[in-house]
């Protein structure tokens, strides 16, 4: 199936199960070199955690992995694949992430943290990706929020923007 970054496409978001693992262990496999085990992601199906799969078309195209502490949600893993990037897919996660926190916090505002390695182009200019996905990124940064492969890596909050 050849998809367009230009076209848009219907993505469909649903909370992952357990029986999902096999499913969530592809779509990381397809996104990372450093895969989550399967056992893993049995580890993801507990209190104060979301895990979001999303589809096009009925396929499996990615992934959210998250944790809600307080006023915020720790995004964890956040992946889409290849042939899918660029359709909207990590903004109907996120959105959806975004939802569930509201119900579970009584319509608080919520707080997404995601490493600050994601933001593209950096952290002088945070407005890339995550603006793409309807949040806006906030200063300051929050030094070693997560240990990811050995290393301490800063975050930043967003919030949806208004």
């Amino acid at each position: 199936m050849k998809l367009s970054a230009r076209k848009p496409t219907n993505v469909e978001t649903r909370h992952a199960v357990w029986e999902d693992q096999d499913v969530l262990y592809d779509i990381d496999l397809k996104c990372f070199d450093d895969v989550w085990a399967k056992e893993y992601w049995l580890h993801w199906f507990q209190d104060f955690k979301m895990v979001f799969i999303a589809f096009i078309a009925g396929v499996p195209v990615g992934l959210a992995a998250c944790e809600q502490s307080n006023q915020d949600i720790l995004v964890e893993k956040l992946c889409v694949k290849p042939l899918y990037r660029r359709l909207g897919v990590a903004r109907s996660l996120l959105l959806s992430v975004h939802l569930q926190a509201l119900n579970y916090e009584n319509k608080v505002p919520v707080h997404i943290i995601v490493p600050e390695l994601w933001l593209y182009p950096g952290p002088d200019n945070i407005s890339g990706w995550v603006k793409r996905t309807e949040f806006k990124a906030m200063k300051p940064i929050l030094p070693d929020y997560f240990y990811i492969n050995g290393e301490s890596i800063d975050g930043i909050k967003c919030v949806l923007e208004e």
